[in-house]
């Protein structure tokens, strides 16, 4: 038995390689729905998220991260920093959606307590009500941002603040 001239090695090691899914990373182009997100919306709203840490998740999930951007169901289950002294019982979708690709931006890292944006000095004593009353205001800047940031080097991207000129912080 001869062996295998090594160009055909190449060449079938070459092939193969064509034939495996990306990794994720940075690539704008990922479907719009990744396994990871998807499993950790499941997990939400059957209230079955029990995460204590920032959920496992990078600049290849913020395009499906905004596809949650709208949604109004309210979840009892999400990611919290339990560090944070407020707890707020339940919060939108898309209100968590969108304090996750914060978190992304800022590191992956929780950029608050909660999933809370609003003024503080208009925010009265219903912090959930006055974040909610911000949700789209808070969601077309994150798309905004988005379409800034996508093609950017992820260092240069998270320099970018979606919520610079807006009067909204996160809480």
């Amino acid at each position: 038995m001869q062996p295998w001239p090594v160009c055909s090695v190449v060449v079938i090691l070459l092939a193969a390689s064509m034939a495996i899914e990306p990794v994720h990373g940075s690539n704008p182009t990922l479907p719009k729905e990744n396994r990871r997100v998807k499993e950790l919306f499941a997990s939400m709203r059957s209230e079955k998220y029990s995460g204590i840490e920032f959920p496992k998740l990078d600049w290849s999930d913020i395009t499906a991260l905004l596809d949650h951007a709208d949604e109004t169901n309210q979840l009892r289950s999400f990611p919290r920093d339990a560090a944070s002294s407020q707890y707020e019982p339940h919060c939108s979708e898309g209100m968590v959606a969108l304090w996750l690709i914060e978190g992304i931006r800022r590191g992956d890292r929780y950029p608050s307590g909660n999933a809370l944006c609003f003024n503080a000095a208009k925010a009265g004593n219903d912090w959930g009500k006055a974040s909610e009353a911000n949700h789209k205001q808070v969601a077309k800047a994150y798309r905004a941002w988005w379409e800034k940031a996508r093609s950017l080097p992820s260092k240069e991207a998270k320099k970018l603040d979606p919520l610079q000129g807006a009067d909204l912080a996160w809480h």
